[in-house]
């Protein structure tokens, strides 16, 4: 069997979608490290050059050569010399790229960048504590000063650390936001209505959202229960209403699900629950979803689909995700998605998606695919 034809089969096996059309996107990924890839953390950001940025947990980047990530890497370079369990990206108030690292058994760091292609950085520690095998997300404020929502393992704690300048230098104020049960796993966070808010699983039962008081989430914090599953991947965006939009995945006993939360109003003291892809009971579908606001202004997401053993994106052609074209990006016949993994997503200069993924192996890669368009078609 040639690997078209097992591509061909692999798309026709995940034609059925409950918001949309399913189709294959068969341009080649791009190879950009043959290392290890561990576990397949990844993210990645566009910076306004256009030339993306990627990181990989194996404390490396790549600085792509053209917006499409083809041919050799601009450049390569090593990010530090630790364990890390995650590790995000995003740009900073001077338009260079500063990064995320939870470093295991250890503490949060942040790692400034001095050029686009991070050959030149200083590393800050922002949170000293024992987190354990932690996870966290990070974004950067329109005031640019970067802000992280950490799971800490250790304790079973969600912490909100702000950094107290835009280059995260010096002393970050750190809190305790959430203490009640173990909770924290899987935390997203996006600026809601000028304030933060951030999703996060709470206890393996339920989606659960802290509404930050102030920008540092140190008062008049509320939290608001949402659904009721167990969500191991989660991303947030806020939506064209000004509400909050949560993708997560979730695995029951009957369905495997990636499901969308839709706030009603920044408070989201009501909300709707939609499905955009599904499953009966397998591997999973959703794992390591991202979801970023396309050019067009509509959310788009990546995400592994771990029974066909494919990466996917969905694309919304309403605001509100009711229609959804779903594309199957890259259904490898001989190598597996990567179990435990994320998948990266960014809207390069052209207006497309980028996903960056790993593939279980001997020797598995980091891999990057550029759409053709703005649904992977």
């Amino acid at each position: 069997m040639s690997r078209f034809l097992a591509l061909c089969l692999y798309a026709i096996a995940g034609l059925i979608a409950t918001t949309g059309a399913s189709a294959l996107y068969a341009q080649a990924p791009t190879i950009v490290a043959p290392g290890p890839g561990s576990n397949g953390r990844h993210d990645i950001v566009v910076p306004a050059s256009g030339l993306p940025l990627v990181v990989y947990q194996d404390l490396a980047q790549v600085k792509c050569a053209n917006a499409a990530c083809t041919g050799v890497p601009l450049s390569t370079a090593v990010i530090a010399s630790v364990t890390t369990s995650r590790i995000r990206v995003a740009l900073a108030a001077d338009g260079l790229p500063i990064i995320g690292l939870s470093v295991t058994f250890s503490g949060l760091r942040a790692v400034k960048c001095s050029n686009a292609s991070c050959t030149l950085a200083t590393t800050t520690v922002v949170d000293p504590s024992n987190l354990g095998f932690s996870d966290h997300a990070l974004i950067v404020p329109v005031d640019g000063n970067p802000m992280f929502a950490i799971f800490d393992a250790n304790n079973g704690d969600l912490k909100v650390a702000r950094c107290a300048n835009a280059d995260c230098t010096g002393s970050a104020s750190v809190v305790v936001a959430d203490a009640a049960g173990f909770v924290g796993r899987a935390p997203a966070i996006a600026i809601i209505g000028g304030l933060p808010h951030i999703a996060y699983n709470a206890d393996s039962l339920s989606v659960k959202l802290l509404r930050c008081g102030n920008m540092d989430c140190t008062v008049g914090n509320s939290f608001v229960a949402l659904n009721a599953e167990n969500a191991t991947a989660m991303s947030m965006i806020e939506g064209h209403d000004g509400a909050a939009l949560i993708a997560y995945n979730a695995d029951t006993t009957t369905q495997d699900l990636l499901r969308l939360i839709r706030c009603v109003g920044t408070s989201c003291a009501t909300f709707s629950v939609s499905t955009i892809d599904k499953h009966a009971t397998g591997q999973g579908v959703g794992a390591g979803v991202q979801m970023r606001t396309g050019a067009d202004g509509l959310p788009v997401m990546s995400y592994f689909d771990m029974t066909l053993g494919a990466i996917k994106v969905a694309r919304c052609a309403r605001s509100d995700c009711a229609s959804t074209t779903l594309t199957t990006v890259h259904a490898p016949a001989n190598a597996p998605i990567t179990v435990g993994g994320t998948t990266a997503l960014a809207i390069n200069g052209n207006g497309v998606p980028v996903i960056v993924y790993s593939l279980s192996g001997s020797v598995p890669n980091v891999f990057i695919n550029s759409c053709n368009t703005r649904s992977c078609l």
